[in-house]
């Protein structure tokens, strides 16, 4: 939480709580897209009548990815620092997966690119909801 961020939590708590359950609503919505997302690319996986053997490592990358994602489900996240930390985790798994894929244009291919790009927009909009003005907030 930068300085500015901060002065306005203390001179105005019950903002710092819409932000706070605005961040975790987020949280919350990120890491079921991730969880949905993953689960698709892993069923696409097993429905590939060209996949290869030497995909594994992708392959395996994916599930890495989906177990630490759901292991993520059960915690509360203190701060939008806290949740990048757990989540850059998981995006890395999936980053290195779309880089070692030997058939990028293909739908799996295609499909990995879009499950990075969701995890690279969504740790976004946790900061932005972690940083947002209560007129932005979430309702309750």
């Amino acid at each position: 939480m930068n300085a500015t961020a901060k002065r306005r939590a203390r001179a105005n708590p019950a903002s710092a709580a819409q932000n706070n359950e605005a961040l975790q609503q987020m949280v919350r919505l990120s890491i079921a897209r991730a969880e949905d997302e993953l689960r698709r690319l892993v069923a696409t996986r097993c429905d590939d009548p060209e996949w290869s053997d030497v995909d594994v490592n992708v392959d395996l990358a994916m599930e890495l990815a989906l177990s630490h994602v759901r292991r993520m489900k059960g915690v509360t996240f203190d701060g939008h620092s806290a949740f990048q930390e757990q989540w850059f985790l998981a995006a890395a798994a999936v980053s290195l997966g779309r880089q070692a894929f030997s058939r990028p244009t293909s739908f799996y291919g295609r499909q990995l690119q879009g499950v990075e790009a969701m995890f690279e927009q969504a740790v976004e909009f946790v900061e932005y909801a972690a940083h947002s003005p209560t007129g932005v907030a979430a309702p309750s």
